[in-house]
């Protein structure tokens, strides 16, 4: 009697975002003709782990995937994308599913679920990812190439529209807890002023920023986790606090234009679709070696494993960085 195929999950926690379907495909299909393994996908993030929902991911499930926006498996609800799920719930999920091993692919909250799976006992293998290059254990974050171009491209169209018109442009982009995408989108669009969540601003050093810049349409880029100083967040978005600055700053409303699903939905850059490729078949070829408990992350130009106890802190921008982006707007 031959072997039995082994069979293994994919959970992608959190938000959808570009190169995710990549590492997805290229994982399938370097564990189905290397590793003669199955794989299955838990649809709509957390949601069809608590609720047993897979579907089989065979070649045929993810062929043409690297190319396409999106994911194939459906992302969390957001509610469940920010809210960490009940680990207890999660290993029960696992586990009904009769799986050798689970690869997770996710940002913060996916790793350190996957850290407590990992000494719960389920054999995990992560793949760190944050669009919003937030993660300091790998030095590349899947998606944030293409992220970034659309952003600085969608900026480039509202500072045309902005600048005949005469008014101001506020474009808001993704950024819950970090303000990379900002700062290379804005400065890659020549932006006036950048505003992120690591450096809160008052409204009137917004307003002397303005007042410095003096063009005929000013493009402010906020990412959408941008706080004013000495405020809490307000509802409905950074953008539109800030249409109420401006306006009162300039007497005309601005044009306010919110880009983070137009960046989530977009097709990844080959750059992306590249390190989606190289971190699927490191993916599968550690799950079905048996490396459970470890991560693939980047160093330089090196796909390698490292502990997932080692996924250490958040990387977020410095007051130095910030102020050298600053130095170079407008």
């Amino acid at each position: 009697m031959g072997t039995a195929r082994r069979r293994f999950g994919v959970l992608a926690g959190g938000d959808d975002y570009p190169g995710l379907n990549g590492v997805i495909r290229a994982a399938v299909l370097r564990g189905a003709q290397a590793h003669e393994a199955d794989f299955v996908g838990f649809v709509d993030g957390w949601r069809g782990v608590l609720d047993v929902q897979t579907i089989e991911l065979g070649w045929r499930a993810v062929r043409g995937a690297a190319a396409a926006p999106g994911t194939v498996l459906g992302a969390s609800p957001h509610d469940d994308a920010v809210a960490p799920p009940d680990l207890d719930a999660v290993v029960a999920g696992v586990r009904m599913s009769n799986l050798d091993g689970l690869l997770m692919v996710g940002g913060e909250q996916t790793m350190a679920v996957a850290e407590s799976l990992s000494r719960a006992g389920v054999p995990v293998l992560a793949v760190p990812t944050s669009v919003e290059n937030a993660l300091g254990c790998t030095e590349q974050a899947l998606g944030f190439d293409t992220v970034v171009g659309v952003g600085a491209e969608a900026m480039s169209r509202l500072r045309a529209v902005g600048d005949a018109q005469q008014r101001c442009v506020v474009a808001e982009v993704i950024g819950r807890d970090a303000g990379w995408i900002a700062l290379h989108a804005g400065l890659a669009a020549a932006a006036d002023v950048v505003l992120i969540p690591e450096w809160p601003q008052t409204s009137e050093q917004i307003r002397e920023r303005l007042r410095i810049t003096a063009r005929r349409g000013h493009l402010v880029v906020v990412a959408e986790g941008f706080a004013l100083a000495a405020e809490s967040s307000p509802e409905g978005g950074a953008g539109r606090r800030l249409r109420q600055i401006i306006e009162s700053h300039t007497g005309v409303e601005p044009l306010v234009s919110g880009l983070a699903p137009v960046q989530r939905g977009a097709a990844p850059t080959a750059a992306d679709r590249v390190l989606a490729a190289q971190l699927g078949y490191a993916a599968a070829d550690a799950l079905v070696r048996g490396r459970h408990g470890a991560m693939v992350t980047v160093a330089g130009h090196d796909v390698r494993l490292s502990p997932l106890e080692e996924r250490g802190r958040s990387r977020s921008v410095s007051l130095d960085q910030y102020r050298r982006f600053q130095s170079l707007l407008g």
